[in-house]
């Protein structure tokens, strides 16, 4: 007969078996499932590693960072001015180039008035604004008024991404099946992806 601390030390060799067990099934895919077909792959960003950026020389680190501009896009609420200014006040001016859009015209602060009361068509005008206008730009920061951003971070994040490549980084989001990039904490956009 088993005393007491044998039943405890049996129950969690059995526990621990049962575990290991359950993760080796939860490994293996069933199914007719080929390969990634279908499925939208998420690729983890990090900017530079402390190393590396010690190895490179301070101008050429600043050299760097000069080639990287930033456009952002910032769209606003004539409605909420507040934060249509602090935006204009705060993070925007340090922007390479910054253009507030919105629904409507206003006379107290400048923006491009994109006459969208939709969110979503207002959004769609503003990308395609952003890219008819890039000029020499080829980084783009999407963001709302209400946002804030350390834009020269957002340099170093993309300071050794290529712009030629469709990229970009946001929150994710899910609702059901569908998975999206919310705009409220800003979006950055390569000038590809911006043209896609």
């Amino acid at each position: 007969m088993l005393s007491e601390g044998g039943y405890f030390m049996k129950g969690m060799i059995m526990g621990a078996l049962f575990c290991l067990l359950l993760s080796l099934l939860g490994s293996f895919r069933f199914g007719t499932e080929s390969g990634t077909e279908g499925q939208h792959l998420h690729h983890h960003v990090q900017a530079p590693s402390k190393d590396e950026l010690t190895r490179l020389s301070d101008s050429h680190m600043q050299k760097l960072s000069d080639q990287v501009q930033v456009s952002c896009i910032i769209v606003v609420q004539p409605k909420i001015l507040i934060y249509w200014a602090t935006a204009l006040d705060t993070w925007s001016k340090h922007c390479d180039k910054a253009v507030f859009y919105t629904s409507e015209s206003s006379k107290a602060l400048e923006a491009v008035d994109l006459n969208e009361k939709d969110d979503w068509a207002r959004l769609r005008k503003a990308l395609q604004h952003a890219y008819e206008n890039a000029g020499d730009m080829r980084w783009f920061f999407l963001a709302q008024a209400t946002t804030f951003a350390i834009i020269e971070n957002l340099k170093y994040l993309v300071l050794t991404k290529d712009p030629s490549e469709p990229f970009y980084l946001g929150s994710a989001m899910k609702s059901g099946e569908l998975e999206y990039v919310s705009y409220e904490s800003g979006i950055v956009l390569s000038y590809e992806a911006l043209k896609g």
